[in-house]
């Protein structure tokens, strides 16, 4: 009997070095088969034809492809499946297969007839963030963009995102002055940060938006006028780093 549509259990698969089977070769199928590599999955794409990137992966060696149809067996030993063919029939017959042999299978024409739904997916380093919109994509993606753009802008902040012991120096570029155009690694430095050490001309409204606990040190260098010696700025740097 289906799940009814919301009811999910949000688990984290270790596929790495796990066998998994892909069913179709078009644009779905690509989209899958690029999350699974990331995971570090074993993939097999099993169909007569596939998009010219799920071609290239498989000319590098990154995946197994089976120039042909699917057939009973072809999940043997696979630990989870993704049914994404363009023929309903097909993908039936592989989530029935998978049914059987106690495999998980995702079908990407019919949400009710899968085992596992697959989530809106957002990475930051080693943070993922997995959405479930309750049956419906969209919701499910604009919910992890905004969770993303969040942790990007730090309005969302990832407090355990640091190296440990001790602390650590990056030095980000202001870009060319608008806040808009400093990069991602940049905001999710911001984002990170305990003490931040700003020259003047640095973006003003990226400082003005930082949490009032963190730390700015104002390193200005004023033409003709003020300003904080070259080693004083690398003494902080070392000090700020040391005390973690």
């Amino acid at each position: 009997m289906p799940p009814e549509q919301g009811t999910v259990y949000p688990v984290g698969l270790r596929l790495h070095d796990r066998p998994v089977v892909v069913v179709g070769g078009g644009k779905v199928a690509h989209r899958r088969v690029a999350g699974l590599l990331e995971a570090r999955a074993r993939v097999t794409v099993v169909s007569p034809e596939v998009t010219p990137a799920l071609e290239s992966l498989a000319a590098a060696g990154r995946a197994t492809w089976l120039r042909r149809t699917y057939r009973p067996g072809d999940l043997a030993g696979a630990w989870y499946a993704v049914a994404a063919t363009d023929d309903p029939a097909v993908n039936a017959a592989v989530a029935a297969e998978a049914e059987d042999d106690r495999i998980f299978c995702a079908r990407a024409d019919d949400r009710s007839a899968s085992s596992v739904w697959t989530p809106a997916i957002g990475r930051q380093g080693d943070l993922v963030v997995g959405v479930h919109g309750g049956g419906d994509p969209q919701r499910a993606i604009g919910v992890r963009d905004a969770i993303v753009a969040g942790l990007t802008d730090g309005s969302i902040r990832d407090r355990a995102a640091r190296p440990a012991p001790g602390g650590s120096v990056v030095l980000v570029g202001g870009g060319p002055g608008d806040p808009g155009l400093i990069t991602v690694r940049g905001r999710q430095a911001l984002a990170t940060a305990d003490v931040v050490v700003a020259d003047h001309l640095a973006p003003q409204p990226l400082l003005a938006a930082l949490p009032p606990e963190v730390e700015i040190i104002d390193a200005a260098k004023l033409p003709r006028g003020r300003a904080m010696a070259q080693e004083r700025i690398n003494q902080l740097l070392v000090e700020h780093a040391r005390a973690g």
